[in-house]
């Protein structure tokens, strides 16, 4: 089935029917708005996080939305907004986190995700609110994009 069709799938029109889309300003800024699906269990306290790819957005993670709560996990699929520094995606996420009430959790990160994933840790390592990260083909550095600013506060 074309990509492009996927929106029209059944599984799709249920997951849409049944978990609503929200959306979330922490920052002084209103322009910067967080978008999430949460699901599953809310007596669950350590969440499985998802972070989309570059290209991706929250509702990528529709499937696993739908089954994992089927199971009993409670899972939070985000999209973030744009953020020009690391330290400030670091505090607008630990904001964000503050805001659903949520001193830990574990991260899902694919591409992109990944890295700010991996940056997330580094950067709360002083204060931990990752129980664990999982990777899926993830950057490690970011030299090819010119990248210099460090994620250590």
């Amino acid at each position: 089935m074309p990509y492009s069709n996927l929106s029209q799938t059944p599984e799709y029109q249920n997951f849409r029917s049944n978990v609503p889309q929200r959306k979330i300003v922490v920052d002084e800024d209103s322009s910067k708005v967080w978008t999430l699906y949460d699901s599953g269990p809310r007596s669950v306290t350590c969440p499985l996080v998802c972070f989309p790819p570059v290209s991706g957005t929250a509702d990528t993670f529709f499937l696993q939305l739908t089954e994992l709560a089927k199971k009993g996990v409670r899972i939070v699929a985000l999209e973030y907004p744009t953020y020009w520094t690391l330290r400030e995606f670091v505090h607008g996420f630990i904001k964000l986190l503050d805001h659903l009430h949520l001193d830990k959790v574990h991260i899902f990160g694919a591409s992109l995700g990944g890295f700010l994933a991996q940056k997330f840790v580094e950067a709360s390592e002083q204060c931990p609110r990752v129980q664990s990260i999982i990777l899926c083909n993830s950057f490690a550095d970011t030299t090819v994009f010119n990248h210099t600013d460090s994620a250590v506060m």
